[in-house]
């Protein structure tokens, strides 16, 4: 194949063929006519030997027959429809951080069979990038998979449920009615949860460990953080999850739907059971968008957040910069250090750019250490060819397309 496309290439610089309108390689793979301006490169094009899509997180994974050679091709560009419906293209470039991008690439979108790639040939003092035809994820076959499947080996937690005195019965019903009607319903309503969040943020046990919560316990009781639904804490007995009483209750009384409970539960749920396996690093080193914000990244990618709240937490999130902006007694003054929705939004959005990038969050807080920030994660993610300024743009002005 490295011979053909040599002599491809070497007949057109000669004037011997003046086009090339389809190539096809040894592995029967088609690519289209390349587009004006840009030639083809010495080098064998990648072939790709699969294509698995999980429905849940909107991640569609394109495997190479063999690794990328990164001295022959430096990435892919990739065009696919995003989850509002929209058109977008992005480079991915391989990284020599995270060695499985050789291997394969991950697109976030709710149409498999948009995508289109390419590969982005690495030549050295070209003056833009020169690139293979596109090909389409339409002429690959397409398995429907579980990211939960690589969990198969997880234990989950030793649950205790339990209920204080202000969780009366009709609050007790109307909870049942919302998580399971018996315990074993309820245990396996917290396990689901547990299992949405590891497939998110960690690539299987592996990573996140055979059994990364050893005990947990399930309090529903009055709320003693004001406009709290659920947090996570612990006692002398470990990990506990405490539910709001007084949030069920709206739900007992009809004051908040059935529906909108049932969604924001979850979306709670996922948001603090986050908390219980996220990598936090060290102590110093993760500002509120590495905590909170990151809780909420996962909420967002699992489907626990709204467009509208997804949308109005983008478009209401401030000035890139301000010196005397705070989040507690934390200074803030980049807009991506702020928690929750500001930078979880944010951070979902960045999975356009490497459907990997939650899971790779979690790598670059292990492997930065004191160092890390949200600004350094991105490029030792995505590379050096990203600047967190130009993307945090590029995503308010999604959003604003979005919204029109």
């Amino acid at each position: 194949m490295k011979i053909k496309n040599y002599i491809i290439t070497m007949l057109l610089a000669a004037g011997l063929i003046t086009s090339l309108s389809a190539c096809v390689n040894d592995g029967g793979q088609v690519f289209g006519e390349l587009p004006p301006g840009v030639s083809l490169v010495s080098g064998e094009v990648p072939e790709a030997r699969s294509a698995s899509y999980d429905e849940l997180l909107h991640e569609l994974r394109i495997t190479w027959k063999t690794p990328i050679d990164p001295e022959t091709c430096k990435g892919i560009e990739v065009t696919f429809q995003t989850l509002s419906g929209a058109m977008k293209t992005v480079k991915m470039y391989v990284n020599p951080n995270f060695p499985t991008t050789y291997d394969y690439f991950t697109v976030i979108t709710n149409k498999p069979e948009s995508v289109t790639y390419r590969c982005i040939w690495n030549k050295e003092g070209a003056e833009k990038d020169e690139v293979s035809e596109w090909a389409n994820v339409s002429d690959l076959a397409l398995r429907y998979i579980s990211s939960t499947s690589r969990f198969s080996t997880l234990r989950y937690p030793a649950y205790t449920l339990v209920y204080d005195a202000t969780a009366t019965e009709q609050i007790k019903n109307a909870y049942a009615s919302i998580i399971g009607q018996t315990d074993e319903d309820q245990q396996e309503y917290y396990s689901n949860i547990l299992l949405t969040v590891l497939s998110a943020a960690y690539y299987s046990t592996d990573d996140a460990g055979t059994q990364p919560v050893n005990t947990l316990k399930c309090i529903l009781g009055h709320m003693d953080l004001d406009g709290a639904v659920a947090y996570v804490s612990s006692d002398n007995d470990g990990p506990l999850m405490k539910m709001s009483s007084e949030y069920v209750q709206q739900v007992a009384n009809g004051s908040t739907s059935q529906e909108d409970a049932v969604f924001e539960i979850r979306g709670v749920l996922i948001h603090e059971f986050t908390h219980l396996i996220q990598a936090n690093g060290p102590i110093g080193s993760n500002n509120p968008s590495g905590i909170e914000g990151y809780a909420d990244a996962i909420r967002c990618a699992c489907g626990g957040v709204t467009d509208e709240n997804r949308i109005n937490g983008a478009l209401n999130a401030g000035a890139y910069y301000d010196e005397s902006r705070k989040s507690g007694n934390t200074p803030c003054p980049y807009v991506w250090q702020l928690p929750y929705g500001t930078s979880g939004y944010f951070m979902a959005w960045l999975r356009y750019y490497d459907g990997d990038f939650l899971r790779k969050l979690t790598v670059s807080i292990n492997n930065l250490g004191s160092e890390w920030s949200l600004d350094k994660a991105v490029q030792y993610i995505l590379g050096d060819q990203y600047d967190i300024e130009t993307l945090w743009n590029e995503y308010i002005e999604d959003v604003k397309k979005e919204q029109a």
